[in-house]
């Protein structure tokens, strides 16, 4: 009854009832190239909404920093995989990219998951947290959010600044630059989502920074159930997210980055 109730439930709501409606219309049409286009859509908007086909997009953007994932912890401690604490005790400050804020001022899943890698870094290091994020389509200013929260972990307000003004990857990396160069500093511990790492890396090594990469915020599962196959709404999202960051790839490729 458990199953057939969750079932039930996924194809009702969205995705899941954008697909049935895609079926129906092509069941229903009379024209031939209307049902084929209704099909067609249903199973490119089933397959991005299921996590294998989610975990295949992802996964090439992720796989090498896999064994060096950061689990946010409050002492900073066995939270990093692999040799990236060890790494760490030699870097100048802690590059926070932020990854989105509600117009109520609430962080997005990928900011709060970097805004805890940042305070776990924090933690260990006690080095300088530069937050880098403004807003690209809304009002909040995702860094100054950022910076609320971790002073109300008593993180010293003097060990935080504030970079409000970026609205892409691009503008972190030419403002952090700026601060780093103002400061004197050459090694940076980037955190940011693990599938952004790729892009974000190959644009700070374009810098005169040397970065090390603290990825976090795993979009992968990688173990599957009967449920991993029913669409769902935070995979199709991540799939979304994956092939922005492939096109977002391609374009640097093309520029010649």
């Amino acid at each position: 009854m458990f199953f057939v109730k969750k079932c039930i439930t996924y194809f009702v709501i969205p995705p899941g009832i954008f697909i049935m409606l895609f079926i129906i219309s092509g069941l229903l049409s009379k024209r031939r190239i209307a049902s084929i286009t209704a099909f067609v859509s249903a199973f490119l908007l089933y397959g991005l909404s299921i996590e294998p086909i989610k975990d295949f997009l992802v996964y090439p953007l992720e796989k090498q920093y896999i064994a060096s994932m950061c689990i946010p912890s409050l002492s900073g401690k066995n939270a990093y995989q692999g040799d990236v604490a060890k790494k760490l005790t030699t870097i100048d400050a802690i590059v926070v990219l932020g990854g989105g804020v509600y117009e109520n001022g609430t962080l997005k899943e990928d900011s709060a998951n970097r805004m805890f890698a940042g305070y776990s870094t924090y933690a260990l290091t006690h080095k300088t947290l530069i937050l880098s994020g403004g807003s690209a389509i809304g009002n909040v200013r995702e860094s100054n959010i950022i910076y609320t929260m971790l002073s109300q972990l008593n993180v010293n307000k003097n060990k935080i600044i504030i970079e409000n003004t970026s609205r892409d990857t691009l503008e972190n990396v030419h403002n952090v630059m700026k601060i780093c160069k103002n400061n004197g500093w050459h090694r940076i511990a980037l955190i940011t989502s693990a599938y952004h790492m790729p892009r974000a890396v190959k644009l700070f090594h374009a810098s005169s920074l040397h970065v090390e990469p603290v990825p976090t915020d795993s979009k992968l599962d990688l173990h599957y159930t009967v449920y991993s196959f029913m669409p769902k709404f935070s995979s199709l999202g991540n799939s979304s997210k994956a092939i922005r960051e492939y096109i977002a790839l391609i374009v640097l490729y093309i520029m010649g980055n």
